[in-house]
């Protein structure tokens, strides 16, 4: 029996040829390596699909997280909030709110104090601020109450307007100088 004979692989058809005992036969190295290239061309379309696949996820993920933010955002439209500032101080309120109080979203929360809302976003969702009291109309012929003393602008104005229309000496021009002199000595 030859070595060739007896080493495996001997009888697939392949000559055995070995220089030394530890030597690998050239037929297995060929074949090795042919294997070794197949599967590296493998693994390298592998690694491009997975990078293909990798950003494709990364720009998936963007784009749930920009179709989320522009939910909130036509949500917070619909309840009234479209200042970017009033949106801003609302995504902080609701951040600071405890998680266990949190609705599950901004939107949720914010409908749900429109009623009663923080002073920072009332004048955001239309909630009406106190109302100012308007000043007193002047009312009879224009003259300063006797306590305040000096006569206003617009009661010497209002003086002027109704004289205009009446003849010089008349009473009412006689009211406007009246007023004006008195204006005159503060």
């Amino acid at each position: 029996m030859s070595e060739a004979e007896g080493a495996p692989g001997a009888g697939e058809g392949q000559p055995e040829t070995r220089t030394s005992d530890d030597a690998v036969p050239a037929w297995k190295f060929v074949k090795i390596k042919k294997e070794r290239d197949t599967y590296a061309g493998e693994l390298e379309a592998l690694r491009a699909e997975l990078q293909t696949t990798r950003t494709a996820a990364e720009a998936g993920s963007k784009h749930v997280a920009r179709i989320s933010e522009l939910e909130e955002e036509l949500g917070l439209v619909r309840v009234g909030l479209s200042d970017p500032e009033a949106v801003d101080v609302a995504r902080t309120l609701y951040r600071r709110l405890p998680d266990d109080k949190r609705p599950a979203s901004i939107t949720e929360w914010v409908t749900s104090i429109k009623e009663a809302p923080p002073k920072a976003l009332a004048g955001y969702l239309g909630t009406p601020a106190a109302e100012v009291a308007a000043p007193p109309r002047p009312t009879g012929n224009g003259r300063q109450p006797e306590a305040g003393g000096q006569p206003t602008a617009d009661a010497i104005r209002n003086a002027r307007l109704k004289a205009m229309g009446t003849p010089a000496g008349s009473p009412e021009w006689q009211e406007f100088e009246r007023l004006s002199n008195a204006a005159r000595r503060r």
